[in-house]
């Protein structure tokens, strides 16, 4: 009994490991968006002061 619920914890436990990567990256690629479009910005307003 108490093998299976060790079994079970260490099955939630990976599965919880692989969702915070997934989040992790998926942050990452959002912030990256995010800076480009930012420097998309100051790109065009550099051109517009010029």
């Amino acid at each position: 009994m108490n093998q299976r619920i060790g079994r079970n914890q260490e099955a939630s436990h990976t599965s919880d490991k692989a969702l915070c990567a997934f989040g992790l990256s998926h942050r990452i690629d959002s912030s990256r968006q995010y800076i480009n479009l930012q420097t998309y910005i100051i790109n065009d307003l550099i051109y517009y002061l010029q």
